[in-house]
């Protein structure tokens, strides 16, 4: 369960297109979030903003399964869960230097450590350390690659850029670990026949599907009791 002061709890730490961070409120005045559930698959992590939100307000109360189809996005989430005090030491050195050069430098960095494949615990650090910096200093906090692969995104001329906010990384940390948050990347349509397979085959009574139309996205709850055991936001 999530701790009761919401003034402690996390929020998205990630520039993310697509965020649904300002949207969020309104679904739930609007009645279309449960008030309780167990388990939560998100098949497309990118920013959180719906996982943070349901930790929270204490929505979640079984295991979540966080998934997303970009691997740094997802060693990014295990490391801030896993290794949050190694990040930290990397961001407080890149954050000195948010210069046109060295935005330049970091992302040819960033670029030969992403396409290695395997990575040592220190790597994996230093690759995600710059996928943050990167996130918050290029143009829009957009990600795109190009056909090698490679982040390509420019240099995004903000006068003070604030690269990490150690206060909310440690809420994040601390949701991820309490909510048993599983982070994979895995493409969105495997995981979500998985588990759609797995709520038929455990599932026999009532079910009810909901579509958010402002979004067009599809939260699909299996009811078998007075709570809402399992909850898909994909």
């Amino acid at each position: 369960m999530a701790p009761k002061h919401y003034e402690q709890l996390p929020k998205p730490f990630l520039k993310w297109a697509g965020g649904k961070g300002d949207l969020i409120p309104i679904f739930d005045r609007c009645g279309l979030l449960p008030p309780q559930f167990s388990d939560y698959y998100e098949p497309f992590l990118g920013g959180g903003a719906m996982f943070f939100y349901l930790w929270k307000n204490g929505r979640i109360t079984g295991d979540s399964r966080l998934n997303d189809v970009n691997r740094d996005i997802v060693d990014l989430y295990n490391v801030i869960k896993e290794n949050l005090s190694g990040l930290i030491e990397e961001l407080e050195v890149l954050k000195m230097r948010k210069d046109e050069e060295s935005f330049y430098k970091f992302r040819d960095e960033f670029n030969v450590l992403k396409n290695e494949g395997k990575w040592t615990p220190e790597k994996k650090i230093r690759k995600t350390a710059l996928l943050l910096y990167l996130n918050k200093t290029c143009f829009n906090g957009l990600y795109r690659e190009n056909s090698k692969s490679e982040f390509n995104v420019p240099y995004g001329r903000y006068a003070n850029p604030k690269i990490f906010d150690i206060r909310n990384l440690k809420k994040v940390s601390i949701s991820l670990k309490d909510a048993r948050a599983g982070i994979i990347q895995r493409h969105a349509m495997g995981l979500k026949k998985k588990i759609l397979s797995t709520l038929i085959r455990h599932t026999c009574q009532s079910q009810r599907l909901q579509i958010l139309p402002a979004t067009m996205h599809l939260i699909f709850f299996s009811k078998t009791s007075k709570n809402w055991p399992t909850c898909i936001n994909a």
